[in-house]
Order: C-alpha cells, then structure tokens, then sequence
C-alpha cells in the first residue's frame, strides 16, 4: 500500500541534506571516540529527524549504506 501524498514529508532541499551529512559526520566521529558532546549533537539531529536515534546507529550504518544515503532516510 502506498502512503498518501498528504501524509508524506517534503523531500528536503540540497542545502539541508548538507548540513545534515555534516552533522552525521560529526555525530559518527563522537559515537566512536564517546566524545561529551554527543548528546548535544544528537539532540540536533533528533529534533529534526523523523525518529529518535540512538548512537549505535551511527556508528554501524557505514557498512550498510553511504551518508547520504543515511541521512536521506532520517
């Protein structure tokens, strides 16, 4: 079954998906060294996805998919 028209988010524009593979990036890179600073960066990210994430996420999606790719589906 497909999704209504009206239910569906608008796809978002280039600048955003840049400034979210950026955050992606710097999410992933405090998920792997447990940088303080990963819940701000989550909490970021979280308040714009379409879900909450967790940092295992980020630290495991590399080998499934690119950051585009990744953040194309938040």
């Amino acid at each position: 079954m497909t999704l209504p028209a009206r239910l569906r988010l608008p796809p978002p524009d280039e600048a955003e998906v840049h400034e979210m593979s950026e955050l992606c990036d710097a999410i992933e890179n405090a998920a792997i060294s447990n940088d303080p600073g990963l819940p701000a960066l989550l909490a970021r990210w979280n308040a714009r996805a379409t879900r909450a994430h967790e940092p295992i996420e980020f630290r495991t999606y590399y080998g499934a998919m690119t950051t585009r790719a990744f953040v194309a589906i938040w």
